[in-house]
């Protein structure tokens, strides 16, 4: 289990990059790690995984403070957005580079590199960003430790090698007792994979829960009229987002739908359906009712 205590990270221009009073994220767990460039995702990474020391508070990791922890980092693998490697640097030897620090499954690494048609001789100057992450994917997948932690996994990587990804991580974690955490923009591809999720805003947890508490927080209606309507009447303090044109709008808001539709009446609608969100519209008009109450 990952606990954080009174977690403090300032920079030298003296902002507060992270402060956190408590978290807890407990084994045999995949969490999807969200937030807007310059929330503190990649900094809230590296101290978990031990890389950065925290001006204030813990990180503990089976109680254990992580920092200057040899044998609590031996668990981790941190692969960060821009993994660091000489683009000289051949597979190869990218291979036993990782496999001097970690027990790695040199076979499973190789089935990996095939599964993403990577060539286990290549030359990282001749690949792409996305065949490189790929490169540092398959590691994770062949090291297999007890605590993952992916900073944009998905960065730069096409559609069917985001399949393979995920059904990989998936398999490899129904077998062992591991934390998987993922840091991505690619929303729709963390609600496939993870169990919950962590909405970091200001180097401050902002929200944190299941995927599937989303119709518990935000509903999305679409609201139907007989003649021409005139969007701009749509006003009202529990309206997080409204759009649409002519006849047909959809209204995100914190109202259940008995409340809505006594709000919304005296309008005359003939259409009021309520629609599921997806987790990346779920964040998007979280963010901008924040930024409508600031």
């Amino acid at each position: 289990m990952i606990e954080i205590h009174n977690l403090v990270k300032t920079y030298d221009f003296k902002k507060e990059a992270i402060n956190i009073s408590k978290l807890e994220i407990k084994n045999k767990k995949i969490v999807g790690l969200i937030g807007v460039n310059g929330s503190g995702k990649s900094t809230l990474l590296r101290l978990i995984a031990g890389v950065f020391k925290p001006d204030a508070g813990k990180v503990l990791i089976n109680h254990e403070d992580v920092y200057d922890n040899e044998k609590i980092k031996s668990q981790i693998l941190f692969i960060s957005d821009n993994p660091v490697a000489n683009t000289s640097n051949s597979v190869n030897s990218i291979e036993e580079f990782y496999a001097t620090f970690y027990k790695m499954n040199r076979d499973k690494f190789h089935e990996e590199l095939k599964l993403f048609n990577i060539p286990l001789k290549g030359s990282l100057s001749k690949f792409s960003k996305g065949m490189k992450r790929r490169v540092f994917v398959a590691i994770a997948l062949a090291i297999q430790p007890k605590i993952l932690i992916l900073d944009e996994a998905f960065d730069g990587i096409d559609s069917a090698g985001r399949d393979i990804l995920k059904k990989e991580l998936l398999k490899i974690f129904e077998k062992k007792e591991m934390i998987v955490i993922i840091a991505s923009h690619s929303l729709r591809e963390l609600e496939d994979i993870c169990d919950q999720y962590i909405l970091v805003k200001d180097g401050k947890i902002a929200s944190q829960g299941t995927f599937d508490m989303r119709n518990e927080q935000l509903h999305k209606y679409v609201i139907g009229f007989k003649e021409q309507f005139d969007s701009s009447l749509l006003v009202c303090p529990e309206f997080i987002n409204t759009y649409g044109q002519g006849k047909v709008f959809t209204v995100v808001t914190r109202l259940n739908l008995k409340t809505f539709t006594e709000t919304i009446q005296k309008f005359n609608p003939v259409l009021i359906d309520e629609q599921e969100l997806t987790f990346e519209e779920l964040f998007i008009n979280e963010n901008e009712e924040d930024q409508k109450y600031e």
